[in-house]
């Protein structure tokens, strides 16, 4: 825990001081995906419990109260024999577990204690975009199982000498045990160019990435003060060359341009919410995003992952209700309402926390949206958006039987989801629960 601790600190600290095509097909059809099955889980027997419907998840949230089965992993409509275990649930609420789309904890020696955490939250499905090469893979074989989180990784992100996210790792190193003199192919690719893209792009495939994270710093340019940052033209091939090999785009971005550029390239997710910082010397116009580009982004199936609680930096005065919004708060709060009304799809991520809800709950307190549209970004559209293809995030025969049982309503009364009674993974019980 004390690695965990000081890389906490580390993090969050170097992170807030950094100033630093088409998209690819929206997930199948349910009937299209596939659930991961889990042949040691044996069977399962769910008495009664009030199950989320399917296509509910929000202000229209209904449940049915009725039992439940599971075989190997799967939710089955019966079992031909006596169930290997009979779980109550009577009188608790049953949703899909929840996802984190953007989060650094699980990569290195602490990721035992940060996955667990997590799980006992009901975070099964989590997204790192960005991480040591070295240091993931020699831990990667300890993720996508029944008892842990499931977790894709973006590997070393592409950007340039000096910018981010070189000095945060040279910081970071001896907590990953990585040279801090050798980054270049290890935490970040230098691509200066298209040429040298193009020279890499075998390398940068043979890391297995689940998919590619673009940085733009200002991209377009629009501050003299602004570090270092990919070019245009190397992003649009980058892009290009990832939509190929069959991976997402991820893009680091800071600036409404930065939005608009990812979303024009035809990038696939924008892991930062413009506005969770000023930086550049630029003023606050530049970190708004416009109707229009919203309307477009969200046409073209661009996706944004939040971090919004960036911006409160260590503090929690926003914690109180009546705790006024800084400028640049009341900047983030209009920038998420022009994307909800745009329709484009939000995917809650927290960025230096392990506990995404506070993301949530910083979230609420923005008093963008309604709770319970806030928690549908949390249930369905990050388990969707991480894993298209796995029959996840729906309780459903022939889907996973993975669940948070809670004893109310949470689409109702949000605080409902901070305390779970009971959690399954692929039909298996995690923690202590029963």
């Amino acid at each position: 825990m004390k690695a965990l601790q000081c890389r906490a600190a580390l993090l969050i600290a170097t992170i807030l001081m950094a100033t630093a095509c088409s998209s690819l097909p929206e997930p199948g059809p349910a009937e299209a995906r596939s659930p991961t099955r889990n042949m040691t889980a044996g069977t399962a027997h769910y008495v009664g419990g009030f199950w989320l419907v399917p296509g509910t998840a929000g202000p229209d949230a209904d449940y049915v109260r009725a039992d439940r089965f599971s075989q190997n992993g799967v939710f089955v409509d019966s079992l031909a024999e006596p169930a290997d275990r009979t779980v109550d649930l009577s009188g608790l609420f049953i949703i899909p577990p929840l996802a984190d789309g953007h989060n650094h904890w699980i990569e290195g020696p602490w990721t035992d204690d940060a996955a667990q955490a997590l799980l006992e939250q009901g975070v099964f499905y989590y997204k790192n975009p960005s991480s040591p090469v070295s240091s993931t893979n020699r831990y990667r074989a300890q993720y996508d199982r029944p008892d842990t989180i499931d977790v894709t990784f973006s590997l070393a992100s592409l950007s340039v000498s000096g910018s981010h996210p070189e000095p945060l790792y040279q910081r970071l190193a001896p907590l990953y045990n990585i040279d801090p003199e050798a980054l270049d192919g290890e935490a970040f690719y230098d691509v200066p160019d298209v040429e040298t893209l193009e020279a890499r792009w075998d390398t940068i495939i043979a890391a297995q990435p689940d998919f590619l994270k673009l940085i733009f710093l200002d991209i377009q340019r629009e501050s003299p003060a602004s570090p270092a940052t990919l070019s245009v033209a190397v992003a649009e091939r980058a892009i290009e060359l990832a939509h190929a090999a069959g991976l997402r785009v991820s893009v680091h971005g800071v600036t409404a341009a930065d939005f608009r550029t990812a979303a024009e390239l035809g990038a696939d997710d924008v892991v930062h919410l413009p506005g969770w910082e000023l930086a550049f010397g630029l003023g606050g116009d530049h970190y708004r995003i416009t109707p229009e580009d919203a309307a477009r982004a969200a046409q073209g199936g661009l996706m944004l992952v939040t971090t919004a609680s960036i911006a409160a930096g260590s503090g929690d005065e926003w914690r109180n209700a009546d705790h006024p919004k800084s400028p640049l708060q009341t900047l983030q709060s209009d920038n998420l309402k022009t994307l909800r009304a745009a329709g484009l799809r939000l995917f809650i991520g927290v960025d230096t926390s392990l506990r995404p809800i506070d993301e949530v709950d910083y979230l609420r307190w923005l008093d963008f949206s309604d709770d319970a549209s806030i928690l549908r970004d949390w249930v369905r559209t990050g388990p969707d958006y991480i894993f298209p293809d796995r029959a996840i995030g729906r309780l459903q025969t022939g889907y996973e039987a993975s669940f948070m049982a809670l004893p109310c309503d949470p689409f109702a009364a949000f605080d409902c989801v901070r305390d779970p009674k009971h959690l399954e993974k692929q039909g298996t019980p995690i923690g202590a629960m029963p």
